[in-house]
Formats: C-alpha cells, structure tokens, sequence
C-alpha cells in the first residue's frame, strides 16, 4: 500500500476523491490501535465507517470524514477467517462509529468488529439502506461531477 502524501490533491480537497487514500500521515511509524487513540481527548480521527459483507466474502466499505466530508469507498476479498484484511482496513480509519448492517449482528465479521474495535460505537441499521443500484449511481454522479471539475 502507498504512503499517503502530505500535499492533499485537489481532487480530495474538493471532496469528490473516490479512491482509497490513507487518512494517516506520511512518515508517521507510531502504530496506533483503536483503543490508543479513541480514548485520547481532541482525537484526529472522526471517521464514521459503514461496511457490509457477501457470501462470497466481499467486503464493501464507506468512509466518511466528518471533518472534511470526504469520503473513501474500496471494496476487496477477505480472505482471511479472522478478518484480518477488514481490521486493519478499519485501523486506518479509526472509527468513532462502524455501521453494519442488522442482518450480520450475529456473524463473525460483527462479532470480530466490536470486540477488536471496543471504543467506537456499532450501529446496526436495516440491510434495505444498503442499496447498490443508488451507490453506483452516487459514484457515476461524484465522478462525473469531480472530471468536469477538473477541466
């Protein structure tokens, strides 16, 4: 995985960056854990992060800056049993929400999220808001608008 840089491109700064940037600065070496950083007052990160999980071990995730309103969407293979992949996914991040949906509260993925993850909030929400027709349609629409921005 590359290094985020310092310099935000200008694509970002407008907020229609879609692709998987890390949130955490270049250079940084301090590895931090979920329970390091949620307990510390003034924190940095203010991301909430909504994922959802397939049987065929798709992991779609959605993160949104409160801060700056970016937002970061990527999709990958989870291969691992323990979901290795989507922890450390979600350690970049470091939530102060995770949203799943309510038809995987009693999974592995859910039961894995809110052990390793014990300070960000879990929200469970119904699987109907998930609806991939209308986020490929936002997605075409934030593309389309961040070229004709870059023009």
């Amino acid at each position: 995985m590359q290094a985020a840089s310092t310099e935000t491109p200008r694509s970002a700064r407008s907020g229609y960056d879609l692709s998987f940037t890390s949130p955490r600065r270049a250079g940084s070496n301090k590895s931090s854990t979920s329970s390091e950083t949620n307990s510390t007052p003034g924190r940095k990160s203010m991301f909430i992060v909504s994922l959802i999980d397939n049987r065929a071990r798709e992991v779609g995730l959605a993160a949104m800056n409160l801060r700056s309103s970016d937002i970061f969407l990527t999709q990958f293979v989870e291969n691992s049993t323990s979901y290795s992949n989507t922890c450390n996914m979600l350690n970049i991040y470091d939530p102060v929400e995770i949203v799943i949906p309510n038809t995987l509260a009693a999974s592995k993925i859910a039961l894995t999220i809110s052990q390793t993850f014990q300070n960000a909030k879990t929200t469970y929400v119904a699987r109907k808001l998930y609806n991939e027709t209308k986020g490929d349609l936002v997605n075409t629409l934030l593309t389309e608008r961040r070229l004709c921005a870059d023009k």
